[in-house]
C-alpha cells in the first residue's frame, strides 16, 4: 500500500527517471518514520486516557481545581476576594483560609453576595426549592419552622444533585460533615461514653423521622427532582449536620425568624480559641423594598495576618468538649471550658422531708466535688437526720465515692495512661484522635476527682481543690444551668452505691 501511495503521489511524468528511483527510497523511508512516531503517539495517547478514566480521583476532579471554579464563579457574581485563598492543610485532611498578603486588622477579607449562599431565604427565593414551598403545605411546614433550617437542608439536598444547578461550584466543594452525628456505628463507640451514643441516637432518630416524613413524601411526589437512590437517609444526614454544623446566622433585626446560611470561603474558616467574635458583618439595602434580605457577608481579618498564615475564627470559647465532638466533630486542643461529670443522687432513695437541689452536683476538670453534695451524700449513706458526722463516718464516705468512681472507670476498655500513649504516635487517623482526645480529657476528670478525694479522706478536708489546676477554676465557677442549652451536655454520668443502713442492701447513688 505505501508502493501505491507513492505511485499516486509521485507520478513519473512529474519527476525526471533518474531521480524517481532516489526519491522513491527517499520517501519511503520518511513514510515509515512518521507511521512509526503515529502508532507510537496513539498507543501512548490510548494508554493515557484508560488509566485516566479508571483513576479514583479524576484530574479534573480534585479539591484545588474545584476551588479556582468556585472562585471564577463567585467573582463572575460580583464577590472581592482580596488576599486570602483556600487550601489544604494535610495531606488527604481539612482544609483552611490562608493569607496571600500581610493583612490588617479588620482589613477587608472577602465579600460574597447573599446570591451565592445556600440559606433559608435562598430556598424560598431563588432555588427550585421555592417552587415546591409555595405549593407543598408539607414543605412549607418544615421550612416556617424555627430552629433547624429546613430550607437550607432541603436546598442543600436538592442542589448537589442538579447537574445544572447554578449553586453547582459550590455544593461540589462543599467537605462531609465532620460531626459524630454522622459517624458510623464502631468510630462512635471508640468514644467510650455512653452520653454521645445517647445524643447520636437521639439526633439520628429525629432526622429519620423528619427524613421519613418530609423526603419520603418528596420522593413520592416529585420523582423529576428526587430519588431514593440518590436522596438517600445518609445523604440526608449528611446536608442535615452540614446545615446545623457549618452555617452562619444571617437574621436582621427585622427578620420574623431565625435564618441561616452556608456561605462560600465562610466556611473553610476553622476554629481557635480566642480570636475575638466580631470578624463579620451583613450589608443590606436600604433601596430595597424588604429591609431584612442581606445583601453581601463581609469578612474582616479578626487579627492581623502575614503571609501564609492560616486565619481563624472563634466558633465559641464557652463550650464543652462534648458539645464541641457532636456539631464540630473535633476537639480544640487549647479549649479546656466547660468540661464536667454529673453526680446525681436519686429522689426516692430516701423520703427526705423536701426536695433537696444539692441531690445533683457538677464534677469539673479539677475534680471537686461540692461541700453541699457530699453531705447530702453523707445523709444517704448513713440518715437522712444526721446533722453531725464523725471523722470516721467522712473518712469512710470519702472512700466509698472513691471507689464508685474507680469501679466505674473499670468498666471503660481503656486507661487514661493507654489512651494518652497512643495520643502521642504519628500518624494517627483523623476520627481516632478526636476520639481518644475527648475519652482522655473525660477520664482525667476522673482522675483529679480521685486524687480529689484521696486527699479529703486522708486530711478530712472537704474543701480542698487539686494544686495542678488551681489556675482554671475560676472558669467552672457558673454551674451548667448558666450556660446556653446548646452548652448543657454533661461529658458522664457516674452511678454510685450506697448502703441503706435500715436494710443494708446496696442502693443506687
Amino acid at each position: 500500500k505505501r508502493g501505491t501511495m507513492r505511485t499516486i503521489c509521485f507520478p513519473e511524468e512529474f519527476l525526471p527517471l533518474n531521480q524517481h528511483a532516489e526519491q522513491s527510497q527517499r520517501y519511503s523511508r520518511i513514510t515509515r518514520v512518521f507511521f512509526s512516531i503515529f502508532c507510537i503517539i496513539g498507543i501512548t495517547t490510548f494508554i493515557f486516557i484508560e488509566i485516566t478514566n479508571n483513576l479514583a480521583v479524576k484530574v479534573d476532579n480534585t479539591k484545588e481545581q474545584q476551588y479556582q471554579v468556585l472562585v471564577q464563579w463567585m467573582k463572575k457574581a460580583g464577590a472581592r476576594i482580596n488576599g486570602v485563598e483556600g487550601k489544604s492543610m494535610f495531606a488527604g485532611g481539612g482544609r483552611g483560609l490562608y493569607a496571600t498578603k500581610d493583612l490588617n486588622l479588620k482589613e477587608n477579607a472577602f465579600s460574597i453576595p447573599s446570591l451565592l449562599w445556600i440559606s433559608d431565604r435562598n430556598a424560598k427565593k431563588k432555588s427550585a426549592i421555592s417552587y415546591l414551598y409555595a405549593s407543598d403545605d408539607l414543605v412549607r411546614r418544615y421550612m416556617d419552622s424555627s430552629g433547624d433550617s429546613w430550607g437550607l437542608i432541603l436546598m442543600l439536598e436538592y442542589e448537589k444533585y442538579n447537574p445544572f444547578s447554578f449553586w453547582k461550584p459550590y455544593t461540589d466543594f462543599i467537605p462531609n460533615p465532620a460531626s459524630v452525628i454522622g459517624w458510623e456505628h464502631d468510630e462512635i463507640e471508640e468514644m467510650q461514653s455512653d452520653v454521645i451514643r445517647l445524643k447520636v441516637s437521639e439526633h439520628q432518630q429525629y432526622v429519620r423521622k423528619s427524613y421519613d416524613e418530609l423526603m419520603v413524601h418528596l420522593i413520592r411526589k416529585y420523582p423529576k427532582m428526587f430519588s431514593s437512590e440518590k436522596n438517600s437517609f445518609r445523604s440526608f444526614l449528611a446536608s442535615t449536620i452540614t446545615g446545623w454544623s457549618r452555617s452562619f446566622d444571617t437574621s436582621s433585626d427585622s427578620s420574623k425568624s431565625k435564618e441561616r446560611s452556608l456561605v462560600p470561603l465562610g466556611d473553610l474558616l476553622n476554629h481557635k480559641t480566642g480570636v475575638p467574635s466580631d470578624h463579620w458583618t451583613l450589608t443590606y439595602n436600604t433601596d430595597d423594598c424588604d429591609p431584612s434580605e442581606p445583601l453581601t457577608f463581609e469578612f474582616h481579618a479578626p487579627q492581623a495576618k502575614r503571609a501564609g498564615e492560616e486565619i481563624h475564627i472563634s466558633y465559641s470559647d464557652t463550650r464543652p468538649t462534648t458539645s464541641w465532638v457532636l456539631w464540630g466533630g473535633f476537639v480544640p486542643t487549647d479549649s479546656l471550658y466547660g468540661d464536667y461529670i454529673t453526680l446525681q443522687i436519686k429522689d426516692d432513695l430516701f423520703q427526705l422531708p423536701e426536695p433537696r437541689v444539692d441531690r445533683v452536683t457538677w464534677v469539673g476538670p479539677n475534680g471537686h466535688i461540692s461541700e453541699d453534695f457530699l453531705e447530702y451524700y453523707m445523709k444517704c449513706k448513713y440518715h437522712p437526720q444526721t446533722e453531725d458526722f464523725t471523722d470516721e463516718m467522712w473518712r469512710n464516705g470519702f472512700e466509698s465515692l472513691l471507689k464508685g468512681v474507680e469501679e466505674f472507670e473499670s468498666t471503660l476498655p481503656t486507661s487514661l495512661e493507654s489512651d494518652l500513649s497512643e495520643l502521642k504516635k504519628k500518624g494517627i487517623d483523623f476520627k481516632r484522635f478526636q476520639a481518644l482526645t475527648y475519652r482522655s480529657r473525660v477520664k482525667q476528670i476522673f482522675q483529679n476527682i480521685k486524687i480529689n478525694l484521696r486527699h479529703r479522706a486522708t486530711t478530712l478536708d472537704k474543701k480542698w481543690f487539686t494544686d495542678e489546676v488551681d489556675s482554671i477554676v475560676s472558669l467552672f465557677e457558673q454551674s451548667p444551668a448558666d450556660w446556653s442549652n446548646k452548652d448543657k451536655i454533661n461529658a458522664a454520668m457516674i452511678t454510685l452505691s450506697v448502703k441503706d443502713p435500715n436494710t443494708n442492701r446496696n442502693q443506687n447513688v
